[in-house]
């Protein structure tokens, strides 16, 4: 996508230059009206080309995350986090200490458990 979106700035950018060279009559060497008309249209007809594929991108993506938003798993999942915020709010400070350090202790737990199946 991010590629499709630098690709539509150059095409949009090479659009203005021609344009600019149009309407200010400032052609290169070896350049006509004709080439340049030429050039104009084959890089809009690119331009829009590009628009077309970047909107579909847009929109295949926004379907998937309204799929992701929809999930079941993905509700669960924030109704978990907003669960332990709210318990985490009735906590007082002696409280908090406590089960940041139990947390931190099943976490050393856990890798030392992963340490040793390895071994």
């Amino acid at each position: 996508m991010e590629d499709t979106f630098n690709n539509l700035e150059q095409i949009q950018k090479k659009c203005n230059i021609l344009q600019e060279k149009l309407l200010f009559n400032t052609l290169g060497a070896g350049e006509t009206k004709e080439t340049v008309l030429l050039q104009l249209n084959i890089a809009q007809r690119n331009l829009e080309d590009m628009r077309s594929k970047h909107s579909s991108e847009i929109s295949s993506l926004q379907k998937f995350q309204e799929d992701i938003n929809k999930s079941d798993v993905f509700d669960m999942f924030w109704d978990l986090i907003e669960q332990y915020k709210q318990f985490v709010d009735t906590l007082d400070l002696e409280q908090l200490v406590a089960l940041y350090n139990i947390i931190g202790y099943f976490m050393l737990l856990n890798c030392l458990f992963s340490i040793c199946a390895f071994i």
